[in-house]
């Protein structure tokens, strides 16, 4: 199997005895790595009205993956790859989370400099 390693790229090929369900559980997994690029990018370039439909989204996609042991052709290689993806914008998120809250105490010691300055 060919490896998949960027939105752009189509998914690899299935061999010509796949089924139907094989072939949309690997539509599925190349989806979700698709999914996790965009919150990535979205994080990285502070586009923060992108992520939550895209975290909504990525929460349907996993719902219609179904049961693990029906998850279909996803190859340890696929799995490892959707988990390094996962990692990056767990840590991603959560970076982004501490620096939006390191900033608003920041503005509110700010006010509250203020405030004690004004006359």
């Amino acid at each position: 199997m060919n490896r998949h390693t960027s939105p752009a790229e189509p998914v690899a090929s299935q061999p010509t005895g796949a089924s139907i369900a094989d072939i949309d559980a690997a539509a599925d997994i190349a989806h979700i790595e698709k999914t996790l690029r965009q919150i990535l990018q979205a994080v990285s370039d502070g586009q923060d009205n992108r992520i939550e439909p895209l975290v909504d989204q990525l929460g349907t996609l996993f719902e219609s993956l179904g049961p693990a042991d029906k998850a279909g052709p996803a190859t340890p290689q696929d799995l490892q790859r959707v988990m390094d993806l996962w990692k990056q914008t767990s840590l991603a998120l959560a970076s982004a989370s501490h620096e939006a809250s390191t900033e608003l105490q920041r503005i509110a010691a700010g006010r509250s400099t203020l405030r004690a300055y004004r006359p």
